[in-house]
Parts: C-alpha cells; structure tokens; sequence
C-alpha cells in the first residue's frame, strides 16, 4: 500500500520500452502516488444496547456505525481507560475484542454481576 506523494519504481528490467525491440528494457521508472480526493479523518461511532441494564443484563458494545477507514479495516483496541473499575473480571472479554479488531464487544450479564460484586 502507497500513501499519496510517496514514490513507486519498477525494477530496470521490468517493462520494455513502446516502439521499440521488445527485447530492450526501458529501465526503472518512477512515478508519485497522486489523488485528486481528500482524506476523510475516522470518526468512531460507539453504541451501546440496551440502553439501560438490568441485574444480569448482557451490554453489548458496537462500533460498527464508525465511518473513515477508506476501505482498510479498523484498528480496534477496547479499554477501559483510566477509569477506576473492576477490569480484572472483565479484562478477558476486552482482549479478546481487542486482538480480533472486533467492532462489537459483548460483555455477559454474569461478568457485569461478578465485576460490580468485587468492586463493593
């Protein structure tokens, strides 16, 4: 993958020169990677379902609306930041997301349960 204003060459024995014995290489070429489109910055979309839980509720996390990736898969890192919860019960559940680049993070009713448990 090039970026706009980056260069691509080809090898000196690659192409063949037009109108001429084809057996002659033409050399290496170089050209700049242009587009006449501006880059869209990514703007992430963060839904949350439901919007309000219940004891033993599932919470189901999405990211799938977030828009900008110009055709390239997301780069997904799920956390917690550095706000002070329980993440010890729910670590495994955001690494998983996290390491498959998954849009969607689900985190069971009874590891929400667990997680407010050990923290009071």
């Amino acid at each position: 993958t090039r970026a706009p204003g980056q260069a691509v060459s080809t090898l000196a024995s690659a192409l063949a020169a037009k109108d001429v014995d084809p057996l002659t290489a033409a050399g290496s070429l170089t050209a700049s990677v242009t587009t006449k489109l501006s880059a869209v910055a990514p703007e992430a979309s963060l839904h949350i379902w439901p919007p309000q839980a219940k004891p033993c509720s599932s919470v189901i996390l999405s990211g799938a609306l977030s828009t900008g990736a110009a055709g390239r898969a997301f780069v997904v890192a799920w956390s917690f930041g550095t706000a002070d919860v329980a993440t010890g019960t729910l670590q495994a559940y955001l690494t998983a997301a996290s390491a498959s680049s998954s849009l969607k993070l689900e985190i069971p009713g009874s590891a929400l349960s667990a997680a407010v448990s050990s923290s009071s």
